[in-house]
């Protein structure tokens, strides 16, 4: 076996210890054993408790810190963060949109999410709830009269991020976020691409609106099963476009 050859299973193998390392104190995080603001024992105690090198510690730690649920800070010592969804969902948002049926399942889990949001929506917006989603529905209108793709795209982020907040469930808030995030490139390119898509969506907008302002829950739920399925018939679109099918 060559130097080189020798020195690349070397680095794959602290590569992998360090991913051990990360999934050790996340599993520790979901099972309750570390809370936010504890503090990890010392680099030398908790590498000898987990049976690696220092080196591979720092490693696993600094993933951690990237993805949010450490604080790594000099003579402090090292802190769990507030853990978001997003944290233990980090290591896969390179290869979620790979292919279409990851994709699909994406655009299912929306669904799932925002049927779960509106709904609870309905009961529970506030008047600030309401106001803010009528501004962005009317800033969403400039947007379609100048044709400004990228700001209404991220006005309708807004948009349905607000329907969340105003569902009062953080962890339904926070995950849905998290899907929007994974998502969110292809929804620019999809609505850049293919012409169109932007002023159903803003129907189906103010349809929910409406039904929220009623508290009509059925409506409601119709409305967003409507506006994601037609965008995900336009995603569909988009990716035969891309593939030149």
């Amino acid at each position: 076996m060559s130097l080189s050859r020798k020195g690349l299973l070397v680095s794959l193998k602290r590569i992998s210890l360090s991913d051990h390392v990360a999934e050790e104190i996340k599993a520790r995080i979901m099972r309750g054993e570390l809370k936010e603001g504890d503090r990890l024992p010392s680099h030398d105690l908790l590498s000898q408790e987990l049976g690696v090198s220092r080196t591979t510690l720092r490693e696993g730690l600094k993933n951690l810190a990237l993805m949010g649920i450490l604080e790594m800070k000099p003579r402090r010592g090292t802190h769990i963060k507030s853990p978001r969804p997003s944290s233990f969902m980090y290591n896969l948002a390179p290869t979620l949109l790979m292919d279409r049926p990851t994709v699909t399942e994406l655009m299912d889990a929306r669904l799932a999410l925002e049927v779960a949001t509106v709904t609870r929506a309905c009961k529970n917006a506030n008047p600030s709830d309401l106001e803010e989603m009528e501004r962005l529905i009317r800033e969403m209108e400039g947007c379609l009269r100048t044709q400004n793709h990228a700001r209404f795209s991220e006005l309708d982020v807004r948009f349905h991020l607000r329907i969340a907040h105003a569902s009062k469930n953080k962890v339904l808030e926070r995950i849905l976020e998290d899907i929007r995030g994974l998502l969110s490139q292809l929804l620019q390119e999809t609505a850049q691409y293919i012409p169109g898509t932007q002023d159903p969506s803003q129907r189906y907008h103010r349809k929910i609106l409406k039904a929220l302002r009623n508290r009509d829950r059925e409506l409601a739920e119709k409305a967003i099963r409507g506006h994601i399925a037609a965008f995900a018939r336009a995603i569909g679109q988009y990716q035969r476009m891309k593939a030149g099918t």
